[in-house]
């Protein structure tokens, strides 16, 4: 019987992935947050900067809402998947696990 390793890497890669626009329902943090608050909570967004892009245009705005909440929710992270802008998943492998972008230098702000 062939061992679970060699069917896995002789198993031949797609020459194209097809993308889907969204293949299932998705709920954001934000719309999590949001339909969990108790009424009358004002909840305040501000997105700081993209998940691979190295503009800090966003930065003041969403250090600024930090600042006036309560409690502040940084997400922060990768995006998984095989496709073009993916920074994580099935053959992105990282040197580095720092935060991609400059969702660091705005973490440290």
């Amino acid at each position: 019987m062939e061992s679970v390793t060699s069917q896995v890497f002789s198993t031949a890669r797609p020459d194209t992935i097809q993308e889907v626009e969204r293949p299932v329902d998705v709920v954001t943090v934000l719309q999590g947050i949001r339909s969990h608050v108790a009424p009358g909570t004002e909840v305040i967004y501000a997105p700081g900067c993209d998940i691979l892009g190295d503009s800090r245009d966003g930065f003041a705005e969403a250090v600024e809402a930090a600042r006036r909440a309560d409690v502040a929710v940084l997400v922060m992270g990768d995006k998984a998947g095989l496709t073009a802008g993916c920074t994580s998943g099935e053959s992105r492998d990282r040197a580095l696990l720092g935060l991609p972008g400059v969702q660091e230098e705005l973490v440290r702000r």
